[in-house]
């Protein structure tokens, strides 16, 4: 399903772009600009704040559903392939830009896409623009953290799963649960 056709229900284990996982735990009608709008209460995981997604525009603003188990081999043989965007020195505004794009069209083969590209891109440069090293510290807690809850894993394996994605030529196998 891509994240266009996605549609959301209370309790469903939601990835907000550039917040991380949370549940949504209720809809609410809120009246913006002389409006009502609906919006998704969600309550992220790893702060337990809560955030409200405009539902009409929950899709393009970076909301959906979880990873799945047997999403994972997609993603990981993802992390395995060469980032569609060039890891050049001295561009980390594009960089950025391109990055956060990529997170928004709201895919987890997206999320694989930028850590593979921030991987390879720390091979050239230093991460010197503030808001690149904002998204890298998301994007490389996110990840093993969607992949973790996904695996019913803890944290340690998930990340073992992406480090050796990224440094290995070679399928990588999954945890046996």
């Amino acid at each position: 399903m891509t994240s266009a056709e996605a549609t959301f229900h209370i309790d469903d284990t939601v990835v907000y772009a550039m917040q991380g996982i949370g549940r949504i735990k209720n809809t609410v009608t809120r009246t913006t600009e002389g409006r009502q709008q609906g919006f998704y209460q969600i309550e992220l995981e790893k702060n337990k704040g809560e955030v409200l997604v405009p539902v009409d525009d929950a899709a393009v603003l970076g909301l959906r559903h979880a990873l799945a188990a047997v999403e994972v081999p997609q993603v990981l043989q993802r992390l395995q392939q060469a980032a569609s965007q060039p890891a050049l020195r001295g561009q980390s505004e594009n960089h950025y830009l391109w990055c956060k794009q990529r997170l928004r069209q709201g895919q987890a083969l997206g999320l694989a896409e930028v850590r593979r590209f921030l991987h390879d891109l720390e091979q050239v440069e230093n991460f010197a623009n503030l808001r690149l090293r904002q998204l890298r510290s998301y994007v490389y807690v996110e990840l093993p953290a969607e992949i973790a809850q996904a695996l019913g894993c803890s944290l340690a394996p998930a990340e073992h799963l992406v480090d050796t994605a990224l440094t290995s030529k070679h399928p990588v196998a999954l945890p046996m649960r």
